[in-house]
């Protein structure tokens, strides 16, 4: 016989009697106790009352305290008409079924912890991070973000970096410099907005931090010299840096790329181009070092046709070594290019011309 959970009950609830919800997914469940509005343990209740009652479902979870005006209504609870009471053994099998979730949870919930709890003291002993200072846990965003500044100048020594903050929020601005993708991987272990990490736990943590890269003219220029050297455009008097400034260049297109209008190739360009600094630390201390950023030139020589894994590719190598944090930017800005770095090689291998050419004239 089908049975199905009956709207405005009005008859009998006691122990044992079948009830479903289909809030949470729980499903079929059954009364195990009750009580009254005074919240005494009563064995039945036999009218619409301010009651409550206690359910075990058969998805093993245990639900208490639910209203008996809202059981009785068969919204989202109900009682189901037509089936017999469930048997004290049903009863007991529910309870212990129970009981072993509630089991399990815990363990699992212990072993998180211990697993936390080690993670914690590896980071805390970790000489990767010895040049971060030990915070409390919630000590706001002013403490997290000296942490974010020493991390900053760590890896990327000698650029400046604007670091502010309020309590749930950090923001990390920077002119030229590295891309805002090698920022992130540097930055983003602060973030801690929905469950503190490890990391967290001993560094500190923030709701968010965002990162925001400006670009200096000097890098703009650049990137429009490389773009005009491999494009053409019968309205190249217009590709300036104060017309990109301006949001002029949306309707300029180079007759290569109809798709995509000249502002679009250069924002596209200048986000994945990291552009090295020159200037020396006592460059930096000045307060006028922005004003007149210098991009440095990693030598590299012209790419070459060349035959790789049996298919004609295009080769850039360096003419001199640079440093390793260096290179990973460079291999990063390749990849964007559909490039890879060959060990074979010594350099940066390309399927086209024009994405050598573009790599190539970046950094001449």
């Amino acid at each position: 016989m089908t049975v199905q959970a009956a709207k405005n009950f009005k008859g009998i609830i006691s122990r044992g009697t079948w009830i479903e919800m289909s809030l949470y997914g729980r499903g079929l469940g059954v009364i195990i106790s009750m009580e009254n509005s005074a919240y005494e343990s009563v064995n039945q209740l036999d009218s619409v009352g301010g009651g409550y009652v206690n359910v075990a479902f058969l998805s093993g979870h245990m639900m208490k305290g639910i209203p008996e005006t809202l059981l009785r209504q068969g919204t989202q609870y109900g009682v189901i008409e037509g089936k017999a009471l469930a048997s004290e053994n049903t009863i007991r099998d529910l309870l212990y079924g129970i009981d072993q979730r509630e089991q399990e949870i815990k363990s699992e919930e212990e072993a998180k912890k211990i697993a936390f709890d080690k993670a914690r003291e590896m980071i805390t002993n970790d000489t990767c991070y010895e040049h971060l200072s030990h915070v409390e846990k919630y000590s706001g965003g002013s403490v997290v973000a000296k942490n974010i500044r020493k991390d900053l100048k760590k890896h990327f020594l000698g650029h400046k970096f604007s670091v502010k903050s309020d309590y749930y929020h950090v923001n990390v601005e920077w002119t030229d410099g590295p891309t805002v993708e090698s920022v992130d991987a540097i930055v983003g272990k602060y973030k801690a907005l929905t469950q503190y990490s490890p990391f967290n736990e001993v560094f500190g943590g923030v709701d968010r931090v965002s990162t925001v890269r400006q670009f200096s003219d000097a890098a703009i220029q650049k990137t429009i010299d490389t773009l005009t050297t491999i494009y053409s455009s019968n309205q190249t008097n217009l590709i300036t840096v104060d017309n990109f400034r301006k949001g002029a260049l949306h309707s300029v297109f180079f007759e290569e790329c109809q798709f995509d209008d000249v502002s679009k190739l250069l924002h596209c360009e200048l986000s994945i181009i990291p552009f090295f600094q020159k200037t020396t630390k006592a460059q930096y201390n000045s307060p006028d070092t922005h004003a007149a950023v210098l991009i440095d030139s990693i030598s590299m020589n012209s790419f070459e046709a060349i035959i790789h894994d049996r298919h004609a590719k295009y080769l850039v190598s360096f003419s001199e070594d640079i440093a390793v944090s260096s290179t990973v930017a460079l291999l990063k800005h390749a990849q964007c290019l559909r490039g890879s770095y060959s060990d074979q090689k010594e350099g940066f291998v390309f399927n086209l011309k024009k994405d050598a050419q573009r790599f190539q004239l970046t950094y001449s």
